[in-house]
This record gives C-alpha cells, structure tokens and sequence, in this order.
C-alpha cells in the first residue's frame, strides 16, 4: 500500500478555476477500486494552494489512476492554471492505525 500526496498551486485570480477541476476529480476517483483514500484540501492560510491525499492499493493502482483519460485531460490545462509545477510524493506506509 502506499500514500500519495499532491500540492498545488493556483496562480493568481485561477483559484475558483483549479477548485472547480480538482474537486470534479474525487467522484470519479471515488469510483475506483484500488484507490483506498482520496481527499481534496485546501492549505490554511494559502487560499491558492490545493493538496489530495491518497492512499492506493499499490504503485501499479496508482499509475492506472494516473493514466485515466480525465486526469490526462486535467494534466494538459495545468499550465494555465498553476504558479509551478505541482509536487507529488509517494511514500510505503510502514505502520498505521487502525
């Protein structure tokens, strides 16, 4: 299993835009098996930053997610709409309670 996080930032007068796109993807998400934990966030204090949490069943769900063809629609409209890159990073869940 592993956890999955993803930063992002909206550039300027873009925030509505990036919340509306990211906020289409959890129900969809929500509808694949292998996608354990899927929740959108917003930074306390940065109301242009946006970040997922996730949990996959493995590195393999994780990259059919990736691969879907809304996400690959999303990816493309990424660079009207953020500062900078957005910033994943998995990690194996090691210990967890239960």
């Amino acid at each position: 299993m592993i956890a999955v996080t993803a930063r992002f930032q909206a550039k300027r007068g873009k925030e509505a835009e990036l919340e509306a796109l990211l906020r289409s993807f959890v129900p969809r998400t929500s509808e694949e098996p292998e996608v354990l934990a899927y929740a959108l966030h917003t930074v306390s204090g940065q109301p242009r930053t946006f970040f997922f949490y996730e949990r996959h069943a493995s590195q393999q769900s994780f990259e059919a997610h990736l691969a879907r063809p809304y996400l690959q629609e999303a990816l493309a409209r990424f660079p009207e709409l953020l500062d900078a890159p957005a910033v994943l990073e998995i990690m194996e869940i090691l210990d967890e309670k239960d």
